[in-house]
């Protein structure tokens, strides 16, 4: 390799030639850095596009303004994409069912039987006493284990209004 070169310096010869090669590239990558660090905060041009707008943070923009505006952007993004959560039905429904499959009494009823027969913890179980809720998420699954359909437990509870598309499956 000849000497003179940056990537000789880099190697570890320190020799002037090699030195001199390092501070002319060093000069130049922070005059470039520079540049575009002058580039970036420059404020977008004034016309259609104006501060404080997603439009202008995508152009580049990063200013305070446009950086919120960025930010309220995705959080509203994030709040119109969660699935709506639909409201909890009774647990009472569901261990009159489970004590006629089971064939005992409702006030008799073992946690341990109720998460067996429904598929879940004994944790879940003891949150459904305490609440006296099941989260309805889960109620499709659970009817199903027990052979039933969710309407046939808990009746127009369960129905979760949804939003019409207008497809056609």
């Amino acid at each position: 390799m000849e000497h003179g070169t940056r990537g000789l310096y880099n190697k570890g010869c320190r020799c002037e030639p090699c030195a001199q090669a390092n501070r002319t590239y060093s000069a130049k990558h922070k005059r470039r850095q520079t540049q575009a660090i002058r580039e970036m905060l420059q404020p977008i041009a004034q016309g259609p596009t104006q501060h404080g707008t997603w439009s202008s943070y995508t152009k580049g923009c990063r200013c305070s303004r446009c950086a919120e505006a960025q930010r309220e952007n995705r959080r509203n993004r994030q709040r119109t994409n969660r699935l709506p959560v639909a409201a909890p039905v009774p647990l009472a429904p569901l261990l009159e069912r489970i004590a006629s499959n089971v064939g005992e009494p409702v006030d008799q009823l073992d946690r341990y039987v109720i998460a067996r027969v429904c598929g879940v913890s004994e944790r879940t179980v003891t949150r459904w006493y305490e609440t006296q809720e099941v989260q309805a998420r889960i109620c499709d699954d659970i009817a199903i284990k027990l052979g039933w359909h969710p309407a046939a437990i808990w009746g127009a509870d369960w129905y979760i209004e949804t939003y019409d598309t207008g497809e056609v499956a």
